[in-house]
C-alpha cells in the first residue's frame, strides 16, 4: 500500500467519526455534508486501487501486457510473504492487498493504518503461547466480533430448576430472578518491537518467527496480569497457613459440584510453603500428578505453580487461589492482532518500529466460585509422632549345672610349719 492510499483512509476513517458525531449530535445538515464528504474520499480510494492495478500490468520495459495473462500466470499469493513484504515497507500487489485486512489503531494524533495478522501466522502465535504458561486456558473464554456488549450469567449456588410449563405458563414465571448481567468493553492493548533493518531486510532470516516469539510472550504476559487482577480483586478471601484450614475451607466454602474443574494458581513462594507440609508421620501432604509427574496435587486438585515475579507477594503473604475458574472469569476475545509500521521513528538508530496490538477484555463472573487466599508459613514446624513398632525380649543365656561344693568332697591338703600349703 502507496502513502498516498494510506493516507485517504485515514482521512476517511476520521471523516466517518466525524460524520457520526455530528448525526448523533442532531446537527442533520452538517452530518450529510460530512457523509458526502467521506463518500469521495472513498471514491478516490477505489479511483487509486484501479491505477495500481493497471499499473502493475506494465512491465520493466514499459511494455503493456494483457490483463488476463498476468493473472494466469500469477502464483497464489502466500501471506507470510504479503506481510513480510507489508512490513518492509514494499509495494503490494491487489492480490497480496486482499490477503491483508487493514484496521485502524489508535495513534498519538489520529488514527493510523495497520493489518490484522493473518488466521494462519496467528495460529502459530497461539501454539507458541502454550510454552508460556497462559492462564488463559483455566478461564471461561468467549470469542465477540463487536467492540462491546454484555453477557448473562447464574451463580452456582443460586441456579433454579426448571418450572413446569402448562398452556397456562406466563413467560415472566419461568425467568430466573437470580441471573446477573455482565458488560464487557474491548480496548486495545499494544507494545513496540524494534528491528533493526538488517534483520527486516532478510526475509529468510526468521522475521516472521522472531516477531511471533515476541508477541506470543507479550500477549501471555499481558493476558495473565489482567486475569490475575481480577482474580485478587475478588473470591471468597481467607487467611491460612496449614493444611488443615486450606482443607476446611475447600470442604465447606467451595461448592462441590464445581471442583471438577478446579486448579490451584499460586507462585514460588506459595507452594515452598505447601511442598513442606507433612502428616503426622512424616509423610508430605502433596501427592504427585499422576498424569504429571513434574507436577503436584493437593487434595486431588492440580498446583500450577508461577514465578514470584508473575506471581507477587504481599505483606509477608504469597497469594493462592483455589476453585473453579472457568466460573469465576471471562475472557471476551476479539481472537484479533495487529501490526502497524513505522520507519520514521526510528530512521536516526537504523531501526523499524512494529507496533502489536491485541482486541480482548477480562471480566469478572461468580466471585463465590473460587478461594482467594492469603498464606503465610506456620510459625512452628508440627510435632512428627514416629510410632514405635519394635518390640525387644529378654533374651536367656542357658547355665551349666555345676556340682555344690562341700566339706566332704573337697581334697585336704597338707600344711607345713610355716603355713604354707604344700605337696605330698
Amino acid at each position: 500500500m502507496n502513502k498516498k492510499l494510506q493516507e485517504l483512509r485515514r482521512n476517511l476513517t476520521a471523516k466517518l467519526k466525524e460524520a457520526r458525531e455530528l448525526i448523533d449530535a442532531g446537527k442533520v445538515e452538517e452530518g450529510q455534508a460530512a457523509t458526502k464528504e467521506a463518500q469521495e474520499i472513498k471514491d478516490k480510494i477505489v479511483l487509486e486501487e484501479q491505477m495500481q492495478e493497471l499499473e502493475e500490468t506494465v512491465s520493466d520495459g514499459n511494455e503493456v501486457v494483457e490483463v488476463e495473462e498476468t493473472r494466469a500466470k500469477k502464483k497464489p499469493v502466500e501471506t507470510r510473504t504479503a506481510l513480510v513484504k507489508y512490513l518492509q515497507g514494499k509495494h503490494l500487489t491487489k492480490e497480496e492487498r486482499d490477503v491483508l485486512v487493514e484496521t485502524t489503531t489508535p495513534g498519538d494524533d489520529q488514527n493510523s493504518v495497520a493489518v490484522i495478522i493473518p488466521q494462519d501466522i496467528y495460529t502459530e502465535i497461539n501454539e507458541l503461547k502454550r510454552q508460556y504458561k497462559p492462564l488463559k486456558q483455566f478461564v471461561d473464554v468467549q470469542t465477540t466480533s463487536t467492540t462491546s456488549g454484555s453477557f448473562v450469567y447464574e451463580n452456582g449456588d443460586t441456579i433454579e430448576p426448571f418450572v413446569d410449563i402448562t398452556e397456562a405458563t406466563e413467560i415472566g414465571e419461568m425467568l430466573s430472578p437470580t441471573l446477573k448481567q455482565q458488560k464487557f468493553a474491548i480496548t486495545d492493548k499494544g507494545g513496540i518491537l524494534p528491528i533493526s533493518n538488517t534483520l527486516l531486510s532478510d526475509e529468510k532470516g526468521g522475521l516472521v518467527k522472531y516477531i511471533n516469539k515476541w508477541i506470543a510472550r507479550k500477549s501471555v504476559i499481558t493476558d495473565n496480569r489482567k486475569i490475575l487482577a481480577v482474580l485478587k480483586a475478588n473470591g471468597i478471601k481467607i487467611s491460612a497457613s496449614t493444611h488443615a484450614e486450606i482443607k476446611s475451607a475447600i470442604n465447606t466454602k467451595l461448592d462441590p459440584e464445581l471442583l471438577n474443574g478446579a486448579i490451584i494458581i499460586t507462585n514460588q513462594n506459595g507452594f515452598d510453603i505447601m511442598d513442606n507440609w507433612v502428616d503426622a508421620t512424616g509423610k508430605p501432604i502433596l501427592q504427585p500428578n499422576p498424569q504429571d509427574p513434574t507436577k503436584k496435587m493437593l487434595s486431588g486438585i492440580n498446583i500450577e505453580v508461577y514465578a514470584n515475579t508473575n506471581i507477587k507477594d504481599e505483606n509477608g503473604a504469597s497469594p493462592v487461589y483455589i476453585g473453579n475458574l472457568e466460573e469465576a472469569v471471562k475472557f471476551m476475545d476479539r481472537e484479533e492482532m495487529a501490526l502497524a509500521v513505522s520507519k520514521e521513528a526510528g530512521f536516526t538508530k537504523n531501526l523499524t518500529l512494529i507496533r502489536a496490538i491485541q482486541r480482548d477484555d477480562v471480566v469478572t463472573k461468580d466471585v463465590n466460585s473460587y478461594l482467594n487466599i492469603k498464606l503465610t508459613a506456620p510459625k512452628e514446624k508440627p510435632v512428627v509422632y514416629v510410632k514405635n513398632v519394635t518390640e525387644t525380649t529378654p533374651t536367656q543365656t542357658p547355665t551349666t549345672p555345676t556340682t555344690p561344693t562341700t566339706p566332704e568332697n573337697t581334697p585336704s591338703t597338707p600344711e607345713n610349719d610355716n603355713g604354707e600349703q604344700g605337696t605330698e
